[in-house]
């Protein structure tokens, strides 16, 4: 609504019934604005007593607030403390985590290299599995002839056993052969060097007869007629020269030299041949010959050796 104007002495009654009725309207117009801002005021006034009702309950919900904040401050001390102890913790368990992860790298490592070592391994395995199989085989087969063998060990062994005596028996024939032939180089020695000593100056000489040396005979080489052309009757010559005895003495005619050969009685014993009769009624031996008859002994000997070899090789 517009201001009222005011009324002048000069204005007409209807200005003035006008003008009073806008005063009447203007006055019920500020009845209902004052109804109207009581009622505001009312409303206002309880809106007020619901704030501060409200205000009330947020004091209380604030100190509640500041109270749970007081207990979420402590716990959150004691969750920070926890929270540092968690990662002093984690730190240790992230090294822990790096390390674990290069022991386990290292061990990936490995296993890959066992994985290849165990396919070979098991390729080898494979093929000495096979390999095996064959062996086995082979094992039975080859036990079956150890049976056959054992047996035959066995006989060879008793054979083993018979020809070890004999084996002594030869062994023993041998080493009296050897001595036998080293008194008949001794004495063949003797005999040469004798020979050279009588016949130191001379040379070309023969003799058709026997000839007799009392003292040494020496000389660079020894040969006697020994042509098949010159020969009959030939046959091979006699084992059994280990029966003779070689003995050590001194000739009379010569003491203090030590000597080595045989009795010729003794030798005519047994070869009879090999003894002569010199012209004072003594006997003499023919040494050269005994040689023949030690290397018969020792063809025997030799022969008799390969058979008991040959015999405990089978």
């Amino acid at each position: 609504m517009p201001a009222l104007s005011n009324v002048a002495i000069t204005d007409t009654f209807d200005t003035w019934r006008v003008r009073t009725n806008q005063i009447i309207l203007k006055t019920n117009d500020y009845d209902t604005t004052i109804a109207n801002s009581y009622i505001k005021a009312n409303t206002a006034n309880y809106y007020a007593y619901l704030v501060d009702a409200n205000a009330t309950a947020a004091f209380s919900k604030a100190n509640t607030a500041n109270y749970y904040a007081y207990l979420v401050d402590a716990n959150t001390n004691a969750v920070f403390s926890l929270a540092n102890s968690v990662n002093i913790i984690s730190v240790n368990a992230w090294n822990k985590a790096n390390t674990a992860n290069v022991i386990a790298k290292l061990g990936y490592d490995q296993a890959n290299a066992a994985n290849i070592v165990a396919s070979s391994s098991y390729d080898t395995t494979n093929l000495a599995f096979s390999r095996a199989n064959v062996s086995y085989t082979q094992a039975n087969t080859a036990y079956t002839q150890a049976n056959l063998v054992f047996g035959q060990a066995n006989t060879a062994y008793s054979q083993a056993n018979l020809v070890f005596g004999q084996a002594n028996t030869a062994y023993n024939k041998a080493n009296s052969a050897n001595y036998y032939a080293y008194l008949v180089d001794a004495n063949t020695n003797a005999a040469f060097a004798k020979a050279n000593a009588a016949l130191a100056n001379t040379s070309g000489i023969t003799f058709a007869g026997n000839m007799t040396i009392t003292g040494n005979l020496t000389a660079l080489s020894y040969n006697t007629s020994s042509d098949e052309r010159l020969k009959f009757i030939i046959n091979t010559a006699p084992s059994g020269v280990s029966v003779l005895s070689p003995k050590q003495y001194e000739m009379k005619s010569h003491p203090g030299i030590r000597r080595y050969g045989f009795i010729a009685q003794e030798v005519q014993n047994a070869f009879p041949d090999l003894v002569s009769t010199d012209e004072t009624g003594m006997l003499t031996l023919n040494y050269l010959d005994i040689i023949a008859l030690m290397i018969q002994e020792i063809k025997d000997l030799k022969t008799t050796v390969q058979e008991i070899q040959k015999k405990v090789s089978n």
